[in-house]
């Protein structure tokens, strides 16, 4: 994400810079499983805006600790800027 990057879901117009954007379509598919039912009694819609509203702490928690997105954690910058998106209070667009 760019210096001027305002944390929204959508990003900007023409731009793929939204927190929805974030998550790989692998992810998704994965956070969608049965799997991820049975290990916390939810499954979680990352491209689903009140979903991973509703779930932001329990979602940023698992992509902290690295216990998702599977085989590829997020570097520091991706986690910084999901963490501003939360601060900001979930901005839509």
């Amino acid at each position: 994400m760019s210096n001027n990057w305002k944390p929204t879901w959508e990003g900007e117009a023409g731009q793929n810079n939204g927190v929805k954007n974030m998550f790989r379509p692998i992810d998704i598919n994965h956070m969608k499983g049965q799997d991820v039912r049975t290990a916390t009694g939810t499954i979680y819609e990352l491209d689903n805006y009140d979903d991973v509203k509703k779930n932001a702490i329990k979602i940023y928690g698992m992509v902290k600790n690295q216990r998702m997105p599977p085989g590829k954690p997020w570097p520091d910058e991706k986690l910084l800027n999901f963490k501003a998106w939360m601060d900001a209070g979930f901005p839509p667009r």
